[in-house]
């Protein structure tokens, strides 16, 4: 890959550094986390969706602009995977910055008059400014590309997104009280995030990349190994995060009931939001697939 890929590459993944630290400083940060109203669930859970995303996303970038492309240069199919890879990233902080809003337009009580107001809009402002600036950046290094354009993406796009914040305005948000409807609210926050964020990285690039296709199409046992390894990865990001909220509440010594709900709930949480995210993703950013160079 050039240059202004590799460069881009490390924009998006500092751009993902500074949401993470967005999203753990309004959670933790005592003056704004007492006047969010994005703080429980279906908005949290996709705040956790981007946050964790994000740096995936950056990952894979970092991985296929620096790879080493041999014997030939990379496909143009290729640049276009790589640069979803990258714009997916801004395209789902600020779709996670709208149901932050969204959040706020059904609780204005909770967050508007109070001490860390200004603080508060001032941080989503610029990362809003600082999201569509990276986006703007990435999307031209595909000036130049030339592939068949697939109809109706940006319809599909609008449509998605107006369909997701209608469900999470209108979202029952007593149900949380339950576990099972809890865990459920958890997962349509995943959906909510990705189906708009995958839709959007289409519509911004609408190259037709079923132009070019793999000289053999995956087997079943393929497709087995790589939803098998999504969910692999899945449950150790679920782990990951239940260690760390152990650690820092002390949930160890909580009843074992408790723990064990806990447990399950971050563990599947974490299983689920890898197999959303594979399932939205998959397609528009070329996962697991193979194309042959230029």
């Amino acid at each position: 890959m050039n240059l202004r890929f590799k460069l881009d590459s490390l924009v998006v993944l500092a751009l993902a550094l500074v949401f993470y630290w967005f999203f753990m400083f309004t959670k933790h940060d005592p003056p704004v986390s007492a006047i969010i109203p994005f703080g429980d669930d279906p908005y949290d859970s996709v705040g956790s969706f981007c946050m964790i995303i994000s740096l995936l996303l950056a990952a894979l970038s970092l991985v296929r602009s620096f790879r080493t492309y041999r014997p030939k240069p990379p496909a143009t199919v290729q640049c276009v995977f790589l640069v979803r890879t990258q714009i997916a990233i801004p395209i789902g902080i600020l779709a996670t910055l709208v149901a932050d809003a969204i959040a706020m337009a059904r609780h204005p009580a909770k967050w508007t008059g109070k001490p860390a107001t200004g603080e508060l809009l001032e941080l989503m402002a610029a990362l809003a400014a600082l999201s569509i600036s990276v986006l703007l950046l990435v999307r031209r290094s595909t000036r130049g590309i030339e592939l068949p354009a697939i109809q109706n993406a940006s319809k599909r796009a609008l449509f998605t997104s107006f369909a997701c914040a209608a469900v999470l305005a209108l979202f029952p948000e007593a149900v949380i009280q339950s576990v099972f409807l809890h865990f459920l609210a958890i997962v349509l926050g995943f959906v909510l995030i990705a189906a708009p964020q995958a839709d959007f990285a289409l519509a911004l690039l609408p190259y037709d990349t079923d132009e070019i296709r793999s000289a053999v199409p995956p087997s079943r046992s393929r497709l087995w190994i790589q939803w098998g390894s999504v969910t692999l990865l899945g449950i150790a990001i679920g782990a990951m995060v239940l260690m760390e909220e152990i650690v820092a509440d002390g949930a160890a010594k909580a009843p074992f009931m408790q723990v064990a709900v806990v447990s399950s709930m971050f563990i599947g949480a974490g299983t689920a939001l890898l197999l959303v995210a594979f399932a939205f993703y998959k397609k528009p950013l070329g996962l697991f697939r193979k194309t042959s160079q230029a």
